[in-house]
């Protein structure tokens, strides 16, 4: 069964799976949409997909391609992530189907990878939390095995990692089977071969990482556990993980059968990477958060199942000749200069799509409903100013209790306070009252410009109040019972494209309470 007919086979059954996998997970009583989300992540992905040229908060924000295809689809974002979800399972069930055929496996035994794969637990949790980037990114892996062991030539397997450095990080681990597949030319043309196929996706990944997009100040972030401790944590939580690495029973099969003769050749090439791939989710589910989350483990087994199907597989079918020795595959592992073109084209198209507006740090308290309401909020604002329209930042008029207002209220919250007000002041809705001796606000602006800043405190009792912006003095004033309105001029050589800091300074800073803020392009 070759060709077209293979082809259509393959579709039919991952059609087929994917929606049965898909009705047995959906659950009717729950229903997400762009204010009410399941979880972090789900916030930071949707915040991306609205604006996926503008950074969000590290390290989901680095991860771009996902939330651009979800913009891309029909729909809100959040329908974008449903649809790129199943799109994407479906690519990577049909690309599996023909990577497992092009190891020499028959059709029969491809076609129940294929089914196996669309079936499996990892895509189950992949459906159930479509806002992730796993769903595209398993199906580049998919492309990148089967382009590999086609014989694919460097460029297009540089143009398949570039694309996938831009929804994860995992294609340094991909990168040693290139090395692998061009040792029999000699170390040194298969080191040039590496190098070339990794030269897209390292500057890609420098880019978006430390030439372009990196946020302006890196923040103390607390909560994430260092390596050995989430080795630790894992290893802890082992009755947590073991059941799920299981996998129905696929782990231990696979592991037989890359123990018969015929799976030698694969166990050969893709064994080692295959023991990563299962360890990768342990560190991962507990790495960033210094908690284990057993669902993730599930999730991120996504990645190794294409190379655990096989070897399950071949225990019980015969596996033929290698494909990649025959002398049409040799001839296509020429370099691709298509491909190699269009690598190229990503790397350098990125500074002329990728915004650099400079957001705030978001990362420490993971805020899910935080980030999002200010992403979208922050720009709003800043886009008014930049149509000669004022912003107002009153307390009066803003006010969101997580929990209790209703989400679709979001834009109430006050996204502008920052440090200095207390712990989760943006869901306040009462006085806002600064808890120590500086507090700090938000003025958002896409282009410099000399702004006026229209200030309203109160206090107890006359104090002085110095106001900088990102550091730089603006000028002192003093604030008593009678709030008054201060104004100040904020100079253009002060302001950046992005979240600029409005800092209050008050030796008798706490009892000092805000009023509003009211910011317009100067005349």
């Amino acid at each position: 069964m070759k060709g077209g007919p293979g082809a259509v086979l393959a579709l039919v059954v991952a059609l087929a799976a994917l929606g049965l996998q898909q009705r047995r997970v959906s659950d009717p009583h729950v229903r997400y949409d762009r204010f009410s989300l399941p979880a972090f992540d789900a916030y930071v992905h949707v915040a991306m997909a609205e604006r996926p040229a503008v950074f969000s908060v590290a390290p989901w924000g680095y991860r771009v391609l996902a939330p651009a295809a979800a913009a891309a689809l029909p729909g809100n974002a959040v329908q974008g992530f449903r649809r790129l979800a199943f799109l994407s399972l479906l690519a990577a069930t049909v690309l599996l189907h023909f990577f497992l055929r092009r190891l020499g496996l028959g059709p029969l035994p491809a076609l129940l990878g294929a089914a196996a794969f669309a079936m499996s637990p990892p895509v189950a949790e992949s459906l159930r939390y479509v806002f992730l980037d796993e769903p595209l990114s398993a199906a580049l892996e998919a492309a990148f095995l089967l382009a590999l062991a086609s014989g694919a030539g460097t460029g297009v397997l540089a143009l398949l990692l570039t694309g996938w450095a831009l929804a994860k990080e995992l294609w340094p681990l991909f990168l040693p089977l290139v090395l692998l597949r061009e040792w029999r030319r000699g170390p040194r043309p298969a080191l040039a071969a590496a190098l070339a196929v990794a030269a897209g996706p390292l500057a890609v990944t420098l880019i978006l990482r430390e030439w372009w997009w990196r946020p302006p100040a890196a923040a103390t972030v607390t909560g994430d556990a260092g390596w050995l401790e989430a080795t630790a944590i894992a290893l802890a939580s082992w009755r947590q993980w073991v059941g799920p690495m299981l996998l129905l029973g696929l782990t231990p099969l696979a592991v037989a059968g890359a123990l018969r003769h015929r799976a030698r050749p694969f166990a050969a090439r893709y064994g080692w990477l295959a023991v990563i791939l299962l360890v990768v989710p342990l560190l991962a589910a507990s790495y960033v958060s210094g908690s284990f989350f057993s669902a993730d483990v599930t999730r991120l087994l996504l990645y190794a199942l294409p190379l655990l199907i096989a070897p399950a597989l071949m225990a019980f079918f015969p596996v033929a000749s290698a494909p990649e020795r025959s002398p049409e595959v040799r001839a296509a592992s020429r370099p691709s200069i298509v491909g190699a073109i269009a690598a190229a084209a990503i790397v350098l198209s990125l500074p002329i799509l990728l915004d650099r507006y400079r957001r705030i740090d978001l990362r420490g308290a993971r805020d899910g409903p935080l980030v999002l309401a200010l992403c979208r909020e922050s720009l709003q604002a800043a886009q008014r100013l930049e149509r000669d329209r004022p912003v107002v930042l009153d307390a009066a008029t803003t006010g969101y209790e997580w929990g209790v207002s209703p989400s679709e209220e979001m834009g109430r919250m006050r996204w502008f306070l920052r440090e200095g007000w207390g712990a989760r002041a943006h869901y306040g809705t009462g006085d806002v009252v600064m808890q120590e001796g500086r507090a700090s606000l938000l003025v958002p602006c896409l282009r410099p410009r000399e702004l006026e800043a229209a200030l309203r405190l109160d206090a107890p009792a006359p104090r002085p109040v110095e106001v900088l912006v990102n550091g730089r003095r603006l000028g002192e004033r003093i604030v008593g019972p009678s709030g008054d309105e201060a104004a100040f001029r904020v100079p253009a050589e002060a302001l950046f494209r992005g979240d600029n800091v409005l800092t209050l300074s008050a030796p008798d800073g706490p009892g000092l309470r805000f009023r509003s803020l009211v910011l317009r392009p100067a005349p």
